[in-house]
């Protein structure tokens, strides 16, 4: 329905109002899908034209028809206005959550240290596995859970699989990343439904009763955003594990030290002039977060910076790379060959690019969250410039918990003034640096995003 990268902005529009139009047409003539027994497309590449979605969503919701399986099962009314939730005989709530990636994914580790640090005094924690790949961290989300459930990948027996657990809430880890959970989130399965911001986007659903997200992601008029009822928790509610670098938990080589080791490992694009007198401006980000409103900046560092090279990876299918280079030869003239793209990586090499990296650049309208943990964690600077939506705020929020908000912009143009001068001041960059070291520890294994989660969970049991 919509195109993974766009040609310019003004064709972000052009698609976005077909797709508009293409829904009206269909409530129009009375159209419908039964979201009961057959998948919905995902709505996933909406999210990355950096516009609010709640009024397309809910056209969506006129087209996609569920039902509510507990008000079919019990008789009695569901959701946040049908009263407070009681408690089981063991004093507890029974909490469900479902994605189609608790396994080694950005949602898997988003995920993980929240599940297995609930407090099992007052929740019943039943992970509902929406895929049946396994791994390492799958085995984890296994351990850690009361009850591990694999659901059917069959919208209907999905369904019953949910409502047979008799849960009390059900978290959606995400909505949009996957058609069977897409589809679910048409369907009410437990008396509370929530979702939470592993694809930050509202869903438009009317059986997801609560978005949540937290005081540092949003704006304060983004209720507007949201088709479900916005709750700001005062922290993201991730319990984040540090991660490691080279089997380390941060970085303990100097930025040059690592710089060399990286170059001299080649990774590279073929034929790369990048060298140690290279000025490394890395986005490794996905190529569908490259909105056309970001080559401004881009092209704005390559012209500030003559060292500047800028590093990005290759996208999973070679039509995305090369309509994105299509692109660059119009927006950013002259530039393009220094422009490098890299091809995937195993994780340790990845970990040492975002340590090589002289300046991480956060995409605009959709920015990094797992990877501005991971670069964060090794003292890589992450510029970013906060929009209007969540989806651009997540590396800001961290600054904000960390209190050090030096690398958070106003403007493109400060974008551009702020990565310059650490791309090509080495002591700016250090200090920053030092800085960024010094303080990260606190973005990890924190046990107060995990209370922040719980207290709101039972405000839904208190009277």
């Amino acid at each position: 329905m919509l195109p993974v990268v766009y040609d310019s902005t003004s064709d972000v529009g052009i698609w976005r109002q077909r797709l508009i139009n293409g829904l009206d047409g269909i409530i129009a003539d009375g159209g419908t899908v039964d979201a009961t027994k057959s998948l919905v497309p995902t709505s996933f590449f909406l999210a990355y034209q950096g516009q609010n979605d709640a009024d397309v969503m809910r056209r969506l919701g006129r087209i996609c028809r569920g039902s509510d399986l507990v008000a079919e099962r019990t008789g009695k009314e569901s959701g946040k206005a049908s009263g407070k939730l009681q408690p089981r005989s063991d004093g507890r709530l029974r909490v469900g959550f479902l994605s189609a990636y608790f396994r080694d994914h950005t949602i898997g580790r988003l995920n993980l240290g929240r599940i297995q640090h609930l407090d099992r005094t007052k929740f019943e924690v039943t992970v509902l596995s929406a895929s049946g790949r396994n791994d390492a961290v799958s085995a984890q989300f296994r351990s850690a859970a009361d009850r591990y459930r694999q659901i059917p990948r069959d919208v209907a027996a999905a369904r019953t699989a949910i409502a047979d657990q008799d849960l009390d809430v059900l978290i959606f880890a995400d909505v949009g990343m996957d058609s069977l959970t897409a589809t679910l989130a048409w369907s009410r399965m437990a008396p509370v439904q929530c979702v939470t911001w592993g694809h930050p986007d509202t869903t438009g659903s009317p059986y997801l009763d609560y978005f949540l997200s937290s005081e540092l992601l949003e704006t304060p008029d983004a209720d507007a955003h949201y088709s479900e009822q916005l709750v700001r928790l005062p922290l993201l509610a991730t319990y984040f594990e540090r991660p490691s670098f080279n089997g380390k938990p941060q970085a303990t080589a100097s930025h040059n030290a690592r710089k060399s080791h990286h170059l001299q490992r080649g990774l590279t694009s073929p034929g790369s002039p990048l060298n140690d007198t290279a000025h490394t401006y890395v986005c490794p980000q996905t190529l569908f977060k490259f909105h056309p409103d970001f080559d401004e900046i881009l092209a704005g560092i390559l012209n500030a910076d003559p060292l500047a090279e800028i590093v990005l990876l290759e996208g999973r299918v070679s039509h995305w790379t090369n309509r994105l280079k299509q692109r660059f030869e119009k927006t950013l003239p002259g530039g393009t060959s220094r422009v490098h793209f890299l091809p995937a990586m195993p994780r340790d090499e990845f970990m040492n690019l975002l340590a090589t990296a002289d300046v991480i650049l956060d995409p605009l309208h959709f920015g990094g969250g797992h990877t501005s943990y991971e670069a964060l964690a090794v003292g890589t600077p992450v510029v970013t410039l906060p929009g209007e939506f969540l989806r651009s705020r997540i590396t800001q929020a961290l600054y904000r918990k960390l209190e050090f908000t030096d690398m958070i912009v106003a403007s493109p143009q400060q974008y551009i003034e702020t990565a310059v001068r650490l791309g090509t001041d080495r002591s700016a960059r250090d200090r920053v640096s030092a800085s960024i070291l010094e303080l990260c520890p606190i973005l990890f294994d924190d046990p107060q995003e995990v209370r922040c989660l719980e207290t709101w969970l039972w405000s839904l049991a208190e009277s």
